[in-house]
């Protein structure tokens, strides 16, 4: 990587991380960055870190370095001092797609960074994981936090996050700031004259700022990016909006972080490597496992799952010993949606298609019922209007008509509940607003459904009070007839 003459990454001279500094970097007016940080002086390397990918001797894990402060794109930030997300994801995306890697750990040491990028590179890396199937595991050596942690938590798989004794993780929420110049330059005797049309026009503008528009704007996309990262963080790692927010922006360190629901275990980085090693083993051996599957039934490598449950099927007319042949043969149990309904149920293809589709007809009806519920929350406990929230003013007696307002209409159902979650919290700070809450019958009716049934319903996004329901009334069909 060229470097300018005279760069003190060169040099190796340290630099202060302060609002000047990130100004220089091309930084943007939000981050998510650890604020420890800001004041501090740092030695950073003067290595391409687009090099830091590496393989672990005698296992095919691969080991993907994230280092210091992050940026949108590493090579345009103080002349290359900062990781980029457009390099992490390009490191990531070799290792995790190379034929010989069957695990990836990502051993993370940064305070997080610029807030531009990390969302799109977070996307990017979780489609290339699923599409591989590969497990993803996260080291912190010694800090994951803001940006960083935002990595941690989404790319790695659910419960593959370890930390450290003295290892730190949170620093969940966004920061946003701009310079003012203005009484610097006046005591050095330098005028500025700025002119703008309209006057929202670079209101940050460090000559000659506008604080009352400036101010607004700002503090808008501050509160708007961190209700995104609170409801990623709350999917992420199973908590309340609500929770995520009181941690109040903290770090947490070691069997504390685990506590908290921060991270997953405690544990040393050679542990994670054993970790990783091992699941690279089972899957390799998984996939001789299930060429030998597809080969015993005569189907090609490019078969899907369904395709050898089908043909499985074909050799045992019950869909239950159909799927205890396939699991005896490969090793784990089927993972597709055809066994998963129709283990337990004894019945055969036609039988699974029948209820596939009346359980898809009942999840979009569903889906519906749930996103009216997020609004009607929004109305009872945020203390929203009515017309606010449903295109129809008069939905409050026609429930026919609750048809969500486009904005939140256009949300996932996830992202809604999020939004929804934020708005309540801020409504039950504000004084005079009370919270209406809905008594819940404790038997949810879900006794008879299988622990498999349960796991279906709840990667499936089914209420597994209705997937019950429909059970017990093909039963009773099948046993009229």
């Amino acid at each position: 990587m060229t470097r300018p003459a005279g760069d003190p990454a060169e040099r190796g001279e340290p630099f202060r991380v302060d609002a000047r500094t990130l100004a220089q970097a091309q930084a943007s007016d939000v981050l998510a960055l650890d604020a420890s940080v800001l004041g501090s002086t740092m030695t950073l390397s003067a290595g391409d870190p687009r090099k830091a990918t590496r393989k672990t001797e005698g296992t095919d894990v691969a080991i993907v370095s994230i280092d210091g402060p992050l940026a949108q794109r590493g090579q345009a930030h103080l002349c290359g001092y900062l990781d980029g997300y457009d390099w992490v994801t390009e490191r990531f995306t070799a290792a995790i797609t190379d034929p010989e890697v069957g695990a990836v750990v990502l051993r993370i040491d940064s305070p997080g960074g610029d807030l531009a990028g990390l969302e799109e590179a977070v996307r990017r890396m979780r489609k290339v994981r699923g599409k591989t199937g590969k497990a993803v595991f996260a080291y912190v050596d010694e800090l994951a936090a803001s940006a960083a942690y935002w990595i941690a938590s989404t790319v790695a798989n659910q419960g593959n996050l370890v930390v450290p004794k003295a290892g730190q993780v949170g620093s969940i929420g966004v920061i946003g700031g701009y310079l003012d110049e203005a009484l610097a330059l006046e005591a050095e005797g330098i005028g500025v004259h700025l002119f703008r049309e309209p006057e929202g026009k670079a209101p940050m503008h460090p000559a000659k700022p506008v604080p009352e528009i400036a101010d607004e704007r700002l503090q808008n996309r501050v509160k708007t990016a961190a209700k995104r990262f609170f409801g990623a963080m709350g999917r992420a790692r199973g908590l309340k909006v609500a929770t995520i927010r009181a941690f109040n922006g903290a770090t947490y360190e070691g069997q504390e972080a685990v506590d908290q629901g921060l991270a997953d275990a405690v544990g040393t980085y050679e542990q994670v490597l054993e970790l990783a090693a091992s699941s690279a083993i089972e899957r390799k051996q998984g996939m001789k496992k299930r060429a030998a599957a597809l080969a015993a039934f005569g189907l090609a490598e490019t078969a899907t799952d369904e395709e050898l449950f089908e043909a499985a099927a074909g050799h045992n007319a019950d869909a239950q010993a159909a799927g205890e042949l396939v699991f005896e043969m490969t090793g784990k149990p089927a993972s597709f949606d055809a066994l998963e309904v129709v283990k337990g149920w004894r019945e055969g293809a036609q039988a699974h298609d029948e209820t596939k589709q009346e359980l898809e007809t009942l999840q979009i009806t569903q889906e519906a019922a749930a996103r009216d519920a997020q609004c009607v929350r929004l109305v009872t406990e945020a203390g929203k209007g009515p017309g606010s929230v449903w295109a129809d003013p008069l939905v409050a007696k026609d429930r026919a008509k609750r048809a969500p307002k486009s904005h939140l209409a256009k949300m996932s159902l996830e992202d809604l509940e999020s939004f929804v979650d934020s708005e309540v919290q801020e409504a039950k700070a504000r004084p005079g607003l009370q919270s209406k809450h809905v008594e819940r019958d404790d038997d949810d009716g879900t006794a008879e459904l299988t622990e498999r049934e349960l796991a279906y319903c709840k990667r499936e996004g089914i209420n597994p009070k209705t997937f019950a329901s429909v059970k017990a009334r093909q039963a009773q069909d099948r046993a009229e007839d």
